[in-house]
């Protein structure tokens, strides 16, 4: 946090998250911390496996459906908030799931793990002064170079040092922003919601929260409505707010339920959705009133 703040510009050009994992392992070396520490297999070669067919098919089709939902979904967000880094050409998220699938088989055929974009490594190699795609293919690259000759020296990092560097970078990618929209917008639940979840379950149970929490928010403001009733001297002011549907039909027929018969009556409908029941309900209060000698004047003042 303090590297990008030395006075020093040639120094800067170094990564600070580069810096700060490189110090912490000379300091952990030479103060003799037991810490635990990368672990790497003594020949990689030794890890490679071929591909056999699954005892139990069944469960190999939920966890690979499983992982391929969790894994479009973090590379998809990732993209998105990636875009919103930098400058240069953005995401193609049809490529990037193909990508992505083509290689999550190419890893499995080899016995790998599954392959995801994940954004707190993407915030941190546009921090490092990434530019194109080909920052991402070579990082890959040097993570071959190094775990294939230089094992020795990963396996001195501790991994703390990974995780305070996750942790910072991750804290940086939260905007006090977004969350002040998120609470003007008032869709501070679905965020709370999926917070809870991904820190508290996993990933993927997170998602499906958030997902839930942002269905329930919809559904409530697309049966919620408010009707004001109020008297202008000779006349009546009705003003309908929100999403009229037949949810909001008894609100909205006890509201015109209390307007004196035989006056002028003005409907304001300020209102972004009405389905067939509230149109109807609408009309047949309308046509009952005229009836008993009153004037009913409807307008729509919605955008």
């Amino acid at each position: 946090m303090l590297w990008p703040l030395l006075p020093v510009k040639l120094l800067r050009v170094v990564p600070a998250p580069l810096v700060a994992v490189a110090g912490v392992t000379v300091a952990a070396a030479l103060l003799g911390v037991q810490a635990p520490r990368v672990e790497l297999p003594a020949q990689i070669g030794a890890v490679l496996s071929f591909p056999v067919l699954p005892h139990n098919l069944g469960a190999a089709v939920v966890a690979a459906v499983t992982l391929a939902l969790v894994a479009s979904a973090e590379s998809l967000l990732s993209a998105m908030a990636t875009d919103k880094l930098h400058a240069g050409p953005r995401a193609r998220l049809d490529r990037e799931l193909l990508a992505q699938g083509v290689g999550n088989v190419l890893s499995g055929l080899i016995g790998g793990l599954p392959i995801t974009g994940v954004i707190v490594r993407s915030r941190a190699n546009i921090d490092a002064g990434a530019r194109s795609r080909l920052s991402g293919i070579l990082h890959g690259l040097w993570i071959v170079l190094f775990v294939s000759f230089l094992g020795g020296v990963l396996a001195l990092i501790p991994k703390a040092a990974l995780a305070g560097l996750l942790v910072v970078v991750g804290i940086r990618l939260v905007s006090p922003s977004h969350i002040r929209d998120m609470i003007r917008t008032k869709q501070w639940p679905v965020y709370v919601v999926t917070i809870a979840g991904v820190i508290g379950i996993n990933l993927l149970a997170g998602i499906a929260l958030g997902f839930g929490a942002a269905v329930m928010v919809l559904l409530r403001r697309l049966t919620r409505v408010d009707v004001a009733v109020e008297e202008r001297g000779n006349a009546w002011r009705v003003v309908a707010r929100g999403a009229l549907t037949f949810v909001g039909v008894p609100r909205l027929t006890a509201a015109l339920a209390t307007v004196p018969s035989g006056h002028r009556v003005d409907v304001d409908l300020d209102v972004h959705v009405m389905d067939h029941a509230a149109f109807e309900a609408l009309h047949a209060w309308r046509t009952g009133y005229e009836k008993t000698g009153g004037q009913v004047d409807m307008d729509q003042v919605h955008g």
